[in-house]
């Protein structure tokens, strides 16, 4: 049975779809021009850029991309005003390319449908795969929701439907560190978004530094910052995405070879700075700060940050960069959150200047500080929303704006 690498690895360029988190598109351009500058043919949608690689350029981009949710290839889209119709476009599809009868598959549906359930279509298509499969002489694969080898999405836009192959069975911010989360965690991709906002903004000098989270949580926002610092791989664990080599099996060891070289790179980098404190981790909660030493642990970063129970009003890091996510919607009620972020905006004013100040906060929280951010992006965060605020401190006279 054939497989996708005939189907697209053969070919010059491939179309590639990557996702991510409503209102980081920009920043998540700029980091697909970051990795792979060659790209000429990039277009933006709300959630989601398209465009054409290389497999060098692809390979690349599914083992460091920091940003992505999840990153598909197109297969077909096409006209689905009804089932029967959804149906007989599946069926077109030489699916034994995509999937052989050992294979497990999981299709997930996105987007809105009209007239029907999104369950209803999803069992349509895995109808028409199956069928078209057992038309071919072959055994149909077996459907597998939670650990498949194949991932399928199925987008809906009012009357289409684009199928796509997912590059990863699992979603791609799980880097293999977070094990232990504290309440209301930052995603991983959210975090790596919200450094390098910084970072566009502030300059690479942020990095100069020590790191310092006066609110670490589970010690995520540090360690994106580090990772990415370092230049190493996107996952700690598995930096090749699981179903990566079903997906693209002409292309596996390839991104196994980038991976390899990406971790060397960044395990030189923190060799040559052994004995130094690169980060700062600080929390008032024993159970978060638990949470922070196991994640860091298992970057196996313990050596590079400071981890201690203090709280952030009485935060002294002249210097420093300042990148946290303090409490705020479900971990602390407007009114509390509002104090504490004013209490905080006078100590860093006061004990930590000169600083540079990164932040995810929830809307309309931004001018708690007591001074304006210098940057503010809004972003999703599930049924919430919040923005992303830097804030640039002073010595002397000098007055924030």
């Amino acid at each position: 049975m054939e497989t996708l690498e005939t189907e697209h690895q053969n070919t010059e360029h491939v179309e590639l779809v990557i996702s991510c988190t409503p209102g980081l598109e920009g920043l998540l351009e700029d980091e697909i021009r970051e990795l792979c500058p060659e790209i000429s043919k990039l277009q933006k949608a709300h959630s989601s850029i398209r465009l054409e690689v290389t497999p060098d350029e692809l390979t690349t981009l599914v083992v460091m991309s920091r940003i992505s949710s999840r990153m598909h290839i197109p297969i077909r889209e096409f006209s689905a005003k009804n089932p029967a119709m959804l149906y007989d476009q599946v069926r077109r599809i030489d699916w034994a390319s995509y999937l052989r009868t050992e294979d497990t598959f999981r299709i997930q549906g996105r987007g809105q449908i009209t007239d029907v359930s999104m369950n209803f279509a999803v069992l349509k298509i895995k109808d028409g795969i199956c069928d078209e499969i057992k038309k071919q002489g072959f055994d149909r694969p077996n459907v597998d929701r939670k650990n498949p080898d194949i991932s399928l999405t199925a987008f809906f836009t009012q009357d289409r439907c684009e199928l796509l192959l997912d590059l990863s069975t699992d979603a791609l911010h799980r880097r293999g560190y977070g094990e232990k989360r504290g309440l209301a965690p930052l995603r991983e991709n959210r975090a790596a978004a919200l450094i390098r906002f910084a970072k566009m903004n502030f300059g690479p000098e942020i990095f100069d530094g020590p790191i310092v989270d006066p609110f670490c949580g589970s010690g995520t926002l540090i360690l994106e910052a580090l990772l990415y610092k370092a230049g190493a791989p996107a996952r700690v664990h598995n930096p090749v995405p699981v179903g990566f080599a079903k997906a693209c099996p002409s292309l596996n060891a390839l991104a196994n070879k980038k991976a390899t070289k990406a971790k060397m790179a960044a395990d030189i980098y923190f060799e040559e700075r052994e004995g130094d404190t690169l980060a700062y981790a600080y929390d008032i909660d024993p159970e978060v700060l638990d949470a922070a030493g196991v994640s860091i642990q298992r970057a196996r970063l313990s050596k590079y940050v400071k981890v201690k129970k203090a709280d952030a009003r009485d935060l002294k890091h002249p210097g420093a960069f300042i990148v946290c996510n303090p409490p705020w919607g479900d971990r602390l009620d407007n009114e509390e959150a509002s104090q504490l972020l004013s209490d905080f905006g006078h100590t860093v004013k006061h004990k930590c200047a000169p600083a540079k100040i990164a932040m995810a906060l929830g809307q309309g929280l931004s001018k708690r500080m007591g001074f304006r951010p210098s940057h503010r992006q809004e972003v999703e965060n599930g049924a919430d929303k919040m923005d992303f605020c830097l804030y640039e401190v002073y010595e002397g006279s000098r007055k924030e704006s």
